[in-house]
């Protein structure tokens, strides 16, 4: 289906429908780009206000964390990127709160209800359903992207394929990336409102609640290094906690960590 004709990003509607005070009150829409972050990154470096939004239909060099690149077909998904202030916020919580507010716009939008994959993955089940990507700026400011799969994409690699879904498979139907846009624009300040205004406590118990994380069998890739262990918890800075021994827990501040089985699986 051609996507780009059925489901157009109108910049116009997404602030006109998002209820919003500060993110997407300044807001770009743009057919082809490299990167929304690098757009808003040298937005801010100019002076762009809080809040300032990009969307692309199509980005050439989206990445992800840890540098992997973010595959997408124009028209088909949700590449968004805002500049936010990170002042007074721990970075580790910081990172978590954004993920929640995807996920409640996701939810707000569709029904759908993704888990939390540490730090900020969204899954339904063991299929990735978003990507979000913080980097910090200097001033105490972030840019926050994410990648949405919202509608099927059939010219993805095989092994992204079986590893990755999208909303209108998991929604049973099709979803409006404007109105998805509002939603998530929404959800991100409000959760970003409590990080700043001291809930990061609160954060961190929606973030357990978010996640099917703690329990489970992992294995955790760092440094160049890599061990398995069960996921304990999180502690008050948003660090995932492995226990790799019976007498030994490690603190991880940054890393891929990928699920070898549930806690369901483990028990």
């Amino acid at each position: 289906m051609d996507w780009l004709t059925l489901d157009p990003l109108d910049a116009t509607q997404i602030r006109d429908q998002a209820r919003t005070h500060t993110l997407g009150r300044e807001i770009e829409v743009v057919r082809r780009l490299v990167s929304t972050n690098d757009r808003v990154r040298d937005a801010a470096a100019r002076g762009r206000a809080l809040g300032f939004t990009v969307l692309a239909e199509e980005q050439t060099a989206g990445r992800g964390r840890r540098g992997r690149r973010w595959h997408g077909v124009a028209g088909h998904g949700l590449a968004l990127s805002c500049l936010l202030g990170r002042a007074g916020i721990e970075p580790g919580v910081f990172t978590l709160a954004m993920a929640l507010g995807v996920r409640q716009g996701i939810l707000q939008t569709t029904g759908v209800e993704p888990h939390v994959k540490w730090p900020n993955d969204l899954h339904v089940g063991r299929k990735k359903l978003c990507g979000i990507l913080v980097e910090a700026l200097p001033g105490e400011l972030a840019v926050v992207g994410l990648g949405i799969n919202v509608h099927p994409m059939t010219q993805l690699p095989d092994a992204l394929r079986a590893s990755a879904t999208c909303l209108d498979a998991v929604a049973g139907r099709a979803t409006s990336r404007t109105v998805l846009a509002a939603r998530v624009l929404e959800s991100v300040e409000e959760v970003w409102a409590r990080a700043r205004g001291g809930g990061g406590a609160g954060i961190l118990d929606d973030w357990r609640q978010a996640t099917v994380d703690l329990g489970a069998r992992v294995c955790v890739e760092t440094g160049g290094d890599s061990w398995e262990g069960i996921v304990v918890d999180i502690d008050e800075t948003g660090a995932l906690l492995v226990q790799v021994a019976p007498d030994h827990v490690e603190r991880i501040l940054a890393g891929s960590v990928r699920v070898l089985a549930s806690a369901g699986e483990v028990g």
